[in-house]
Formats: C-alpha cells, structure tokens, sequence
C-alpha cells in the first residue's frame, strides 16, 4: 500500500527543514547533536505519519492505492437479522471506504423470465454496537432496520469485529487505511539497505513537516512546533477543507 518513502530521505529533507528555519530565524542550533537529531527524526516518523493518515481528509488518498493487504471482505449472510461480519485486523487504522454490492432478483414485464438489478451503496464511517444507533438493528419495525437501500456497519469493541447490517444477498467489502510502519526487512526476510514506510506521495511534505513539528516539540520550542504543524495541515488540505465547510455552512 502506498508509495515507499525511504527513511533516508525523510531524515534528510526533514534536515533541510530544520536548518533552513534555523538560518531565516538567525539562530544556531549549536546545541544540537547531528547523530542525536536523525535519531529523533527517525524516532517521530512513525508517530507523524499516523497523526496525518489519522485525521488527512479521505479525498487526498487514492483509491489507486489500495491493494488485497488493506481490502477485506465481509462474511457472506442470507439472514434479514443477522449481519455480515468481519475481525478487526490488527493493522486497521481508520475506514476508507466500504461498499455493498449486491443484485436483486425480480420479473420482467412481459415475460417470466428473472432478471438480477444490480445495487451498489457505500459508507465512509461506522459506529460503535453500544451507541443508541444499534438498537435499530433489532427493533420492532422492520421499515426502520438496516436495509438494501441503508446498509449500516458497527464496530464490536469488546469483541473487535465489524457487523454489517442490511446486506441481505449482498457482498460488502471493506478498505482500511493501515497503520503506518517501517519496513526493514525484504520478501525474503533479508535486512534492506534501506528501510522505508509505505506513504502517499501527496503528502509527503505534509510527513515531514509534521515530523519537524514533533522533533521541535522534544527540543521544547514549541512555537516551531507550531508552525511546522500548521504548515502540515496546508499540504493535508484540512484548512482548505473547514473553509469549505464553513463556506456551505453560511450559504
């Protein structure tokens, strides 16, 4: 999943980030080990890479992207009760995007003959089995229950799998964002040269300024911190995103 970014290179350009705001602000950063600073640099990659996927509006990652690692699919049910239902995997971070497709069986106007309508509905967000949500899924009134045309998905925490309600004959199918991770070592289990974290080329600078951001953090200057941060949610596109949505709100 996603494009492999060399740890190398993060470390480096996160550098050239560091030290340029260093020289612009006419300050030297003597006090800085070089050794001890890629270490830190290498240390919040990981940590910035999961804030940014955590929180990145979902239009910036390309569905392109995704691979069979990162799409799961749902048991299949014929019940009208009971739901489809699929384990968490231990490297979910956050839904993608789900979709339930299905083809329903009805006649034709002149003739006997079956044919399949095909139905496909998507879903960006799920919620929790204990929330006052789930309770539609076993009331009373069939009309309120999940169905074909609102198919719903809860997530079970105490038992850590996703239900999926209203896909009767259907087939609803899963893509996750993964945690983020280093990789060190090849299919063969031979250690790489050069280890890397599988990230989207989009927002790769918004991956190392929120990685400068963390870094000025554990040296305490938190107004860098700060700067750098904000300067991560512009390639993020989360600033574009709430003008949007406050543009919409006011119309």
């Amino acid at each position: 999943m996603y494009n492999k970014q060399q740890i190398s290179d993060i470390v480096k350009d996160v550098r050239i980030i560091l030290d340029q705001n260093q020289v612009e602000a006419g300050v030297l950063a003597a006090n800085r080990d070089t050794l001890e600073l890629d270490e830190i640099i290498k240390q919040k990659i990981i940590h910035a890479a999961r804030l940014i996927l955590d929180v990145v509006p979902l239009h910036r990652i390309d569905k392109s992207l995704f691979n069979s690692g990162n799409v799961i699919d749902f048991e299949e049910s014929t019940s009208s009760t009971e739901p489809q239902t699929v384990n968490r995997p231990a490297d979910f971070l956050r839904l993608y995007d789900m979709f339930v497709h299905g083809e329903t069986s009805q006649a034709t106007q002149d003739s006997d003959s079956i044919v399949g309508k095909s139905w496909e509905k998507h879903l960006s967000s799920f919620s929790l089995t204990d929330s006052e949500e789930y309770l539609i899924t076993n009331s009373a009134f069939i009309g309120v229950r999940p169905n074909e045309k609102r198919p719903m998905v809860f997530y079970n925490m105490a038992q850590g799998f996703f239900e999926c309600y209203g896909c009767k004959y259907g087939k609803a199918r899963m893509y996750y964002i993964m945690l983020p991770s280093v990789v060190t070592l090849d299919d063969n289990d031979q250690e790489l040269e050069e280890p890397y974290i599988g990230f989207p080329d989009i927002l790769y600078e918004a991956l190392l300024y929120q990685t400068a951001s963390l870094v000025e953090t554990a040296y305490k200057n938190l107004q860098a911190a700060q700067m750098y941060s904000s300067i991560a949610r512009g390639f993020m596109g989360i600033d574009e995103q709430a003008q949007e949505q406050s543009t919409n709100k006011n119309k």
